[in-house]
């Protein structure tokens, strides 16, 4: 029989990068993982950077054509990222 105190190995892990300041490190580095999953390769040899900054998705690259087409295509991106991370992480996108 389990204690009302009990925890789940997950929430216990939470507990543990939340305490340690680690979630923006461990939430950037799926950010990365997901961009890499769902753009085209053609995106991805132009893109210089990517980062979070709180529920903001900064995005750097190299042609300014690419640039001109992911603004026109924010929304579409916030949902695909938001989905591959499988939560709400991101809620506006900043293309430099």
């Amino acid at each position: 029989m389990r204690n009302s105190t009990d925890q789940s190995l997950g929430d216990l892990i939470k507990d543990l990068l939340k305490a340690y300041r680690l979630n923006d490190g461990m939430m950037t580095v799926k950010v990365r993982a997901g961009w890499d999953n769902i753009m085209e390769p053609a995106i991805l040899q132009r893109t210089r950077e990517i980062r979070l900054s709180g529920k903001m998705l900064i995005i750097w690259v190299d042609s300014s054509v690419l640039r001109q087409e992911l603004q026109f295509k924010k929304n579409e991106i916030i949902q695909a990222m938001n989905n591959e991370l499988k939560e709400a992480v991101i809620e506006s996108v900043d293309i430099r």
